[in-house]
């Protein structure tokens, strides 16, 4: 191919990497006295990594992976990038990433040779992998004896898996236009407080909590429960799920007179 065509196929190339919507940098090889490689410096960076980094152009072009990220060795990325060099092959690697928000998620970066050098490729892969977290959790759920359901922090209940017909009578699609607020006694109320605290700060609440929770004919029947974020929605749509089991019989006896004449009016008819 005559020089000229290359240079016009090379320069169409990075105007689209240049416009990519995707993060892509291109970087060439720092290597010792041995011909081993102890740096890639950056020599192109489009607007879409340099969102993604927060920095200026000038603050990257000509400047090292190490220099810049010290930590891309020991997230595999600075290896995977002189693998793509060294064996002429494309590598690709999923890089989790934490911002400073506490938002969850990761990245595919795709090292392929480019002259002496590598071309990388970051494709953000949260919403498939956080998809396919949810899948695998609905899955689990829809089998489970003990009644799982999920909400987001305005209360409203999305989801709640089969088992709750058989264990507190309502069907899914009531219990779900049902608030949680009116699902729980209101003298365990006072108690679900800490366990919201808990969930936020940490994720998840310590231990079993014991309340009251509400039948479809007007009951009340004591369970047990655990509540955590949901691990597809940490720093996006909060949620928690809860798995009441049956408690010890002697437990439901405790203030079950008071407690029925207290039910609200919520009996579907």
């Amino acid at each position: 191919m005559p020089i000229a065509d290359e240079g016009r196929k090379l320069a169409n190339a990075r105007e689209a990497w240049r416009q990519s919507p995707h993060p892509v940098f291109i970087m060439t090889p720092v290597r010792d006295d041995s011909g081993a490689i102890v740096e890639l410096v950056y020599s192109f960076i489009n607007d879409a990594a340099l969102r993604l980094y927060g920095l200026r152009s000038d603050g990257v072009v000509g400047h090292g992976l190490l220099e810049l990220f010290p930590s891309s060795r020991e997230n595999g990325i600075f290896d995977a990038d002189v693998r793509a060099i060294q064996t002429q092959e494309r590598v690709d690697i999923v890089v989790p990433w934490v911002d400073e928000n506490g938002v969850r998620g990761a990245f595919t970066l795709r090292a392929t040779p480019h002259e002496d050098g590598v071309l990388v490729t970051a494709v953000d892969v949260t919403a498939t992998m956080l998809a396919e977290s949810e899948q695998r959790y609905r899955l689990l759920a829809e089998g489970a004896s003990d009644v799982v359901y999920t909400h987001g922090m305005d209360g409203v209940i999305d989801w709640v898996s089969p088992s709750v017909t058989e264990v507190l009578g309502w069907s899914r699609e009531d219990f779900m236009s049902v608030p949680p607020r009116d699902l729980i006694h209101p003298d365990d109320l006072t108690a679900m407080e800490p366990v919201r605290a808990a969930v936020l700060e940490s994720g998840s609440a310590p231990g079993r909590v014991e309340m009251r929770f509400s039948t479809v004919d007007g009951r009340w029947r004591w369970r047990s429960g655990v509540a955590h974020m949901l691990p597809w929605a940490q720093g996006r749509v909060t949620g928690r799920r809860r798995a009441p089991r049956a408690v010890h019989p002697e437990v439901g006896p405790r203030a079950a007179r008071g407690a029925r004449a207290q039910r609200p009016g919520l009996v579907r008819r």
